[in-house]
């Protein structure tokens, strides 16, 4: 975890969850990710270093829906449909294409912006969310 944290020149807010804590980070400069596990369903949790909820945009198909919900500063609720997710490190712009498939929460809290994805709905994603930025 330290290394990762160390790469992405970010220190990831995990809350203490009953099992064992996340082993594997992805790591991008200015964003560290892993692979949560909740109500018995994978759920990818990515962090951004400051307000990137303006700047990270989210590129989606019509099939998607995106509404904003209330969490933290600012939070959208992104379903169906694929995406891209860009932001903002150090100047340059970045991008990940593919991870892993399902409904996004994108929420700013403080200087930090919070992404979650996986097969859960918006009422888990909430839940979830609250729990780590709580």
């Amino acid at each position: 975890r330290r290394a990762a944290e160390a790469r992405a020149s970010l220190e990831i807010v995990l809350p203490d969850f009953d099992g064992p804590p996340p082993k594997r980070y992805y790591v991008r400069p200015g964003l560290i990710a892993t692979l949560l596990h909740y109500r018995g369903e994978p759920v990818l949790l990515a962090e951004m270093r400051d307000d990137q909820v303006s700047v990270a945009k989210k590129f989606t198909s019509p099939a998607t829906t995106v509404e904003p919900v209330q969490l933290g500063e600012f939070a959208l609720w992104v379903e169906g449909g694929e995406h891209v997710l860009r932001w903002v490190f150090g100047g340059e712009e970045r991008r990940v294409e593919r991870r892993l498939a399902g409904n996004v929460l994108i929420w700013l809290r403080g200087n930090r912006t919070f992404r979650l994805e996986g097969d859960l709905n918006k009422g888990q994603m909430l839940e979830l969310a609250r729990e780590i930025t709580r």
